[in-house]
């Protein structure tokens, strides 16, 4: 099995909640949530994929990481109805949040890895104030390290978004590499969720989410060519991106390793944020480990130019260092698709 086993959840705004052992089918009503879990075969969410939140990323230099373990992953999902409130303590999950809190002429997808979010995060206003004010920029908004162990921080940052919908979600798929005897590359495999954005230029398109651990990224992100592919066949989808933190930069992805990994080598893949980008609050490091990869012609050619960037809220919001290191140690990257203009009549 390897380090983690992966149990997605789709969340609707009422609090309802869709186990996936496969795939689901559904539409969102104002705005929907799609989490996936880490655990370990023995229950615990994998020891070597969550960093420290106290740590500092320096170039060069590799980083430790620890967490205690939750519940098992056979406890988390045995309905197919549940509440944020049966996750475990000190679980780690991506949130897929489906924002539309602005009218413009495109779709604005972002990607942010907000380290430990959870009470305690939330209990601080002006964080939470910030939080808001940065995924209200985004139509669609995939969120990494959320630890909500008593339900309760998700629905209140949830409740405090102005959503309107501009896509709905046709499937989710999480994928689970290996098979008997084979350890899976993967420590959090992801969930990946096929989206029905009628008014872009492309129409549809998929998601592939990944947080992955600092020391197997090389290998995570190389296998991520494998999940592209196998999405392509399952959906029939041409139009695929794959975004998140995947540590790809400074020393866990050095220069020398690029040749090894599909997603730089093969034909079709366009790396949107590039290795010259730096993802990190402190001022004293420079990676560039958040990333988004656009796969199909017709989606790369529905990005609006120049709208693939790194978000820094630091000096948007003019923070000190300290401020914006409360929020995150990553800043978001966030890209727009090209929405096809209607007369104004239909508006």
């Amino acid at each position: 099995m390897g380090c983690g086993t992966l149990q997605p959840l789709v969340m609707g705004l009422n609090g309802e909640a869709r186990g996936m052992g496969g795939r689901s089918r559904g539409s969102t009503s104002r705005a929907e949530v799609a989490a996936s879990t880490a655990l370990d075969s023995r229950g615990g969410v994998c020891p070597h994929c969550l960093p420290l939140s106290k740590s500092r990323r320096r170039k060069g230099v590799g980083e430790g990481s620890r967490v205690l373990p939750g519940d098992k992953a056979s406890s988390l999902f045995p309905h197919l109805s549940l509440s944020l409130s049966a996750l475990p303590m000190r679980t780690a999950v991506l949130l897929w949040v489906l924002v539309s809190a602005h009218c413009s002429l495109s779709l604005r997808i972002c990607s942010f890895n907000v380290r430990a979010f959870g009470r305690a995060k939330a209990a601080k206003q002006r964080v939470m104030e910030t939080l808001v004010e940065i995924v209200s920029r985004c139509d669609i908004c995939l969120m990494m390290e959320v630890r909500d162990s008593k339900g309760q921080a998700v629905p209140r940052f949830i409740s405090q978004l102005n959503r309107v919908d501009k896509v709905k979600v046709l499937d989710v798929h999480q994928y689970r590499d290996g098979g008997p005897g084979y350890r899976s590359v993967f420590a959090r495999g992801p969930s990946v969720v096929h989206f029905s954005a009628p008014d872009t230029e492309v129409k549809e398109f998929a998601l592939i989410p990944q947080h992955t651990c600092p020391d197997a990224a090389v290998r995570e992100v190389d296998e991520l060519y494998n999940v592209s592919q196998y999405i392509r066949e399952l959906w029939g989808t041409e139009n695929i991106m794959i975004l998140g933190d995947l540590n790809a930069g400074c020393s866990y992805i050095p220069p020398s390793a690029w040749s090894r990994i599909r997603l730089r080598t093969e034909p079709g893949f366009h790396w949107l944020i590039g290795d010259s980008e730096d993802t990190t609050v402190c001022e004293s490091t420079s990676c560039p480990y958040d990333r988004i990869i656009v796969y199909g012609a017709a989606f790369h050619r529905a990005i609006e130019p120049g709208s693939a960037k790194v978000f820094d809220f630091r000096r948007s919001f003019r923070l000190s260092e300290e401020e914006a290191l409360e929020v995150s140690d990553h800043f978001p990257v966030e890209v727009q698709v090209k929405e096809v203009q209607r007369p104004r009549a239909e508006l």
